[in-house]
């Protein structure tokens, strides 16, 4: 596949997006199991789309074999070096990395707001030191799955039980 280049507003990536960096020196793309997953690309200082070639934007390239048409997030550009530039982008599975909590967020000022929870009631979180996952879900909630016409049937049940009293 040869690589092609997303403007970061992009949303989708079917299409070729600004353009195919066919005049491309050369494009790598190193991985390491639960490590790095980075894009090399190293670019002509002319070319065609070296004006899109910013920090922030995509590129769609092929990871490996296995792995096609991969979304990475360029990271660095490097200054023109004799007419070319290397580019380098990580995977954009580590976006979530970025997204970390901010350092004042610690266990006591963070509120799980899981209404489906048990421990959630009258609109607030009753725990008062919880963690959050890397999804952002806290980490002690505890889940209870119930069938929907359970639901509609305990729901009549109390409705009923109402109209008498």
């Amino acid at each position: 596949m040869i690589p092609r280049i997303y403007d970061n507003s992009f949303t989708t990536y079917q299409s070729n997006g600004l353009g195919l960096l066919v005049d491309a020196i050369s494009c790598q793309v190193e991985e390491e199991s639960n490590r790095d997953f980075e894009l090399t690309l190293v670019y002509p200082s002319d070319g065609s789309f070296f004006y899109a070639l910013k920090q922030d934007n995509r590129v769609k390239a092929d990871a490996s074999d296995n792995l096609k048409g991969q979304l990475f997030r360029i990271d660095t550009i490097s200054k023109p070096l004799n007419g070319q530039v290397t580019v380098y982008a990580k995977h954009i599975s580590f976006d979530l990395a970025k997204n970390s909590l901010n350092e004042d967020v610690n266990e006591k000022n963070i509120k799980c707001e899981n209404y489906l929870c048990v421990y959630f009631y009258k609109g607030l979180c009753r725990l008062e030191n919880i963690t959050l996952s890397i999804g952002g879900l806290c980490n002690s909630c505890i889940y209870i799955d119930l069938d929907e016409n359970y639901l509609i049937r305990q729901k009549d049940r109390l409705l009923k039980m109402l109209e008498k009293s």
